[in-house]
């Protein structure tokens, strides 16, 4: 069974984070769900690459992932970070002890404020 993953995406998420997450991924035979923030499933990222989610990110909350990857850009990290459902679900990953990850903004606009980022760390945030 492969494992499942959760990449959140909003308008103005970073084009080459979301998209390269989604490829590389999926062609290692991982089980991706690229889920909206918006309330639509259309999205276009910073520099106008656009995105149809698999799902609408409320409806996949409650389900399990074994890795959860917040894509950056701006705004994109903004409005992930002001979501407290994904939030929520960003404290229970950490808490279970699953895996999450969050690249360029994303760190300090979605996790750093969530306080899922206690024990983590990268090169420009210190845990």
């Amino acid at each position: 069974m492969s494992k499942r993953v959760l990449i959140p995406v909003a308008d103005g998420s970073e084009d080459l984070e979301t998209v390269t997450l989604i490829d590389v991924l999926r062609r290692a035979e991982f089980d991706v769900v690229v889920a909206s923030a918006e309330e639509r499933r259309m999205l276009t990222c910073a520099r106008g690459t656009r995105v149809t989610a698999d799902a609408m990110l409320l409806d996949v909350l409650a389900q399990d992932f074994d890795l959860i990857v917040l894509p950056g850009g701006m705004p994109g990290a903004k409005t992930l970070g002001e979501l407290e459902p994904l939030a929520e679900r960003l404290r229970r990953q950490a808490a279970g002890g699953h895996a999450f990850a969050a690249i360029c903004a994303a760190p300090p606009m979605a996790c750093m404020p969530t306080a899922c980022s206690r024990g983590a760390g990268s090169p420009a945030i210190r845990a």
